[in-house]
């Protein structure tokens, strides 16, 4: 790639390119695309596992197609979203040239996931489809469209988490000289493919619809997908943020018409059988509901552990394996983001002492953040909760720390010495992380469902500490 092309005045920001070929090994074709001009490749980079999208070698000495590029790397490296797929650097790779690194996603296309799932229960589609909103809400937000939403381009991961990529004929501002109208034909909405159209929610809006007509065989969402596929932008939800309520309110609906349907059939059948059972079932049920307060134990099998290290070193695994990663993985990471969703709620409510806000961390996945308003202005500091699905023995581990944004070591200094803190470490987002010097206070393990009241109270006895500290 010539300097020119790096320096022209229409990317403003350097690019970081790497050439070295003693850093790259165990290049993989993995995807290429039959209409597009990108190819993109698995690699170990640095002994890293890492994505490679470059141009096919027909179009890699053409301008444009680089400065497409170039434009996919500014839009995706300027997102910051644990739904949107990071991007590190441009780089010029061995026998690929420049070309895009992006983190690796260990997990499925939803396309290859709808094709191993017959029928997708609607829990799953509304956790889906609430994440793909959370990730498109976002890039709105930064007045980007990503114009190409389909199931390729919406991998999960084997914890069921989403992960949207792929922004190359994105449209937003600062872009305009490289947009132009046009996505996948059955996905894309009708006014996009007009010469003249101009980029708005609503191309996504639509595009969403599609994705939820996909996956939702049994029609539970249908009055949902079909507003979303109106031919009118104007009569489509106004903002992707709505959607995920609307399904909710499907599915509720669903439920209640399925147990009113069941309570007719029961009393129009043998009534003084169905009351036994009733009081049998509610006996057993009160039981068991002392006894295990939290829900039934959650617990991995222990050969997880093993097959999730098989799977990063990418070693094959047999169909069955996989389903129990899949099946595992997801219901921890699942009940962690729950608890974490809880604690947020309870912090924004006034839940819990010594706080205002919380929220999740853009810089890594299954961090929380919470901090009272107020103090974080003069201390810029928080409590950081990691909770850890993966953690030893097959539970949920909980770890916390006292995170710091400033760079000012003397503030360390006095953070260590007020709350008897070990030294810090400098972890993403050049943000200092400190963990408390007693081991009681640094973790908490659940082989079930995380204690969230415990939790919540860890949290109110650092805070209580944190907010009281004074600082020029």
């Amino acid at each position: 790639m010539t300097d020119k092309t790096r320096t022209d005045s229409f990317f403003t920001s350097d690019m970081d390119y790497v050439a070295d070929t003693e850093t790259w090994s165990d290049l993989r074709l993995i995807h290429e695309s039959d209409r597009g001009w990108c190819v993109v490749y698995s690699g170990l980079y640095c002994g890293r596992r890492v994505a490679i999208k470059g141009l096919k070698p027909e179009y890699r000495s053409s301008e444009f197609h680089m400065r497409l590029l170039q434009k996919e790397f500014e839009v995706t490296s300027g997102m910051n979203h644990r739904n949107i797929v990071a991007a590190m650097r441009m780089a010029d790779v061995p026998k690929i040239g420049t070309a895009i690194i992006l983190e690796y996603i260990y997990g499925l296309t939803l396309t290859e996931y709808l094709a191993s799932h017959e029928a997708i229960d609607g829990s799953k589609i509304t956790d889906i489809i609430r994440q793909v909103c959370s990730a498109v809400d976002y890039m709105h937000s930064r007045q980007t469209i990503h114009c190409d939403l389909k199931p390729s381009n919406i991998m999960i991961t084997h914890s069921g988490f989403v992960k949207i990529i792929d922004f190359g004929i994105s449209r937003g501002n600062g872009f305009e000289k490289l947009d132009f109208p046009g996505g996948t034909v059955g996905y894309t909405a009708p006014e996009n493919f007009n010469s003249e159209s101009e980029a708005s929610v609503a191309i996504d809006i639509y595009s969403i619809g599609m994705l939820l007509e996909k996956m939702d065989r049994k029609g539970m969402f249908k009055e949902v997908w079909k507003k979303c596929l109106s031919s009118d932008p104007e009569k489509r939800p106004a903002s992707v943020y709505d959607i995920p309520d609307l399904l909710n309110h499907s599915l509720t609906y669903n439920r209640q018409r399925r147990i009113h349907y069941r309570g007719i059939g029961v009393v129009l059948g043998i009534t003084v059988i169905a009351v036994c059972i009733f009081l049998i079932f509610r006996k057993e049920h009160v039981s068991n509901y002392d006894e295990q307060p939290d829900t039934a134990i959650i617990s991995e099998d222990p050969g997880l552990k093993e097959l999730m290290n098989q799977v990063m070193n990418d070693v094959e695994i047999s169909e069955e394996e996989r389903q129990m990663l899949d099946s595992m993985s997801y219901k921890l990471g699942k009940t962690a983001f729950d608890c974490g969703d809880w604690l947020i709620d309870e912090a924004r409510s006034g839940g819990i002492k010594g706080a205002d806000h919380a929220q999740w961390a853009d810089y890594h996945l299954y961090h929380l953040c919470v901090w009272l308003d107020e103090e974080y202005g003069r201390l810029q500091s928080w409590v950081g909760v990691f909770l850890n699905r993966q953690a030893e023995g097959g539970g949920i581990e909980v770890s916390f720390y006292i995170v710091c944004e400033s760079q000012d070591e003397s503030l360390h200094s006095l953070l260590r010495d007020k709350l008897d803190l070990l030294p810090g470490e400098k972890r993403e987002g050049d943000y200092w992380w400190f963990s408390p010097a007693s081991e009681d206070l640094q973790k908490m393990y659940f082989v079930s469902v995380p204690d969230r009241h415990a939790i919540r109270s860890r949290i109110e006895q650092m805070l209580a500490h944190l907010n009281v500290i004074v600082w020029p």
